[in-house]
């Protein structure tokens, strides 16, 4: 009995040894319909020569120079009299680079470099860094103050001290900051969250960084970029400070851009972002015929055009319920309100007794694009109606960040393809606009998805670089509009809450209307 029970013992532990070592070292290999996609095999070159890290804005890889060019990092990482080598931390630099355990002072509108220092690392990645598109660490970070929370999505990887990650951020509203971190993966683990554990670390800086208001506000220009980065401010405070300009951005509907429990609202940093109506979105668009091809997020998109007294997402549902179900859910199709959610030959119509009819004609896309690409192409191909189409809306991506072992290599190779091959065969004359898949942040991931931040970023600024490069696609950059404050996580689904569905609005209608192409 004890020999048999000796063996038992020695089996179990040879078993435990071998799917740990198998745990640890194996990396898992993907097959895209028809291709064999590895890291470094069949990329796009302006991905294949960088990391996430160097997945900028620009398509150059030349680097301008910023403040934190000025900080030694290499240092901070070694140091360990201010920092013990163990515990995350977070930190605010002095204008001139220095590290300070005391506050920073700036006024609005000034940068301030801000660096990440991470523990060790709790397990070995066998994989090199050039084999990925994203950041070997997961790191959610914001900016917080009494009245501002502000996102902080561009943190780079320190090409020598890889544990320490840095970015130059802007500061346009005065308060008092301290930053709120969550390192949610290290070793890459974001990439298949399906195989660990999602065991975040969270942390917050000694210091603060005190903003201070100018003595004379900036003149900002009006918004007409692709890409607006801002913060979410309280309107109380904003509307106080600012009272023409507060006027301008919403015209009297504030309530329908902010939540109803924190009452903040987005403002861009370097710009000014004049509301418009949908009355004015369609004076524009006149007799134009779009063509949407995604997934439900911009279903609700359509569903906030409030047109010939259409109202969605207005009323609570019961009284048990503090916020409409609408909210955060997109399960109110009733095809007598919105035929065109179950019909794509049915356009969304805005039209009025001036003439104006446009046609917005939604085709539902609920598959991922590197599993899928080819029936999607199919698909857009068949439709009669294609060389009609003055505008075309692409919403993708959110199902490849969902689903299971898919990692960002595939999706840009597989996106790459989708988007060139729309832009050169199916759509060659027509404006193309690509929205950003959906900021999520911060818990597990979603019951049966690979949702996390990580993969949200990367796959993000993969979109972003693609796009860049194709003329005339433009980018409806939606998830710069994310906070901790705003997603559905809590209310399990990956939508954007209701107030930030009709801003994703105003960013659609600065993008397709600038005010001087309308003639009021």
């Amino acid at each position: 009995m004890m020999t048999e029970n000796k063996q038992l013992i020695s089996i179990t532990v040879i078993l435990i040894l071998f799917f740990t070592l198998f745990y640890i070292f194996y990396t898992p290999t993907f097959k895209s319909p028809g291709t064999l996609i590895t890291a470094k095999t069949h990329l796009p070159q302006d991905l294949e020569n960088s990391s996430t890290n160097h997945l900028t804005s620009s398509p150059s890889n030349k680097k301008s120079f910023t403040i934190c060019d000025k900080v030694d990092i290499p240092w901070m990482a070694s140091d360990r009299v201010y920092w013990n080598g163990w515990n995350d931390k977070a930190t605010f630099m002095k204008s001139d680079g220095t590290f300070t355990k005391g506050n920073v002072y700036i006024q609005e509108g000034e940068q301030v470099c801000i660096v990440v220092l991470l523990g060790p690392t709790p397990a070995k990645s066998s994989i090199e860094s050039e084999d990925h598109l994203g950041p070997k660490d997961s790191i959610v970070l914001f900016a917080k103050g009494q009245n501002t929370t502000l996102t902080i999505t561009e943190l780079e990887q320190h090409p020598t001290q890889p544990n320490a990650y840095f970015a130059p951020v802007r500061f346009s509203h005065p308060d008092v900051y301290q930053l709120h971190g969550l390192n949610e993966y290290r070793s890459y683990f974001w990439e298949s969250p399906i195989l660990h554990t999602y065991r975040p670390f969270q942390f917050i800086s000694e210091n603060k960084l005190i903003v201070q208001q100018r003595e004379k506000p900036q003149l900002l220009p009006e918004c007409n970029t692709t890409s607006i980065r801002g913060a979410w401010v309280d309107s109380t405070v904003f509307s106080q400070k600012h009272t023409s300009i507060f006027y301008s951005m919403f015209e009297n509907s504030e309530s329908e851009f902010m939540d109803q429990e924190d009452s903040k609202i987005f403002v861009p940093d370097e710009c000014h972002l004049t509301f418009k109506s949908t009355g004015y979105a369609a004076r524009c668009l006149n007799k134009k015929s779009i063509h949407i091809w995604a997934d439900d997020n911009i279903k609700r998109n359509l569903k906030a055009l409030h047109f010939n007294g259409q109202q969605w997402c207005d009323d609570i549902t019961s009284e048990q319920l503090e916020r409409p179900r609408c909210d955060c859910h997109e399960d109110d199709d009733d095809p007598a309100l919105y035929p065109w959610a179950h019909d794509p030959s049915i356009p969304f119509v805005l039209n009025n007794a001036l003439g104006i009819h446009t046609e917005f004609y939604y085709n539902t896309i609920s598959e991922n694009i590197v599993y899928n690409a080819p029936n999607i192409l199919n698909r857009i191909k068949s439709v009669d109606h294609n060389n009609t189409a003055d505008i075309v809306v692409i919403g993708l991506g959110n199902k490849d960040i969902e689903g299971f072992r898919i990692l960002p290599e595939q999706f840009a190779y597989n996106f790459r393809n989708l988007i060139t091959t729309l832009r050169h065969e199916i759509y060659p004359r027509q404006k193309i606009i690509v929205r950003t898949p959906q900021y999520y942040c911060c818990g597990a991931p979603l019951k049966g998805t690979s949702w996390n931040n990580g993969r949200s970023v990367v796959f993000t600024k993969i979109i972003r670089q693609i796009v860049q490069g194709l003329e005339n696609v433009f980018v409806w950059d939606v998830h710069m509009l994310g906070t901790d404050e705003n997603t559905c996580l809590s209310e399990g689904t990956s939508y954007s809450r209701r107030h930030v569905v009709h801003m994703e609005n105003q960013l659609l209608w600065h993008l397709l209307c600038p005010i001087e192409t309308v003639g009021i």
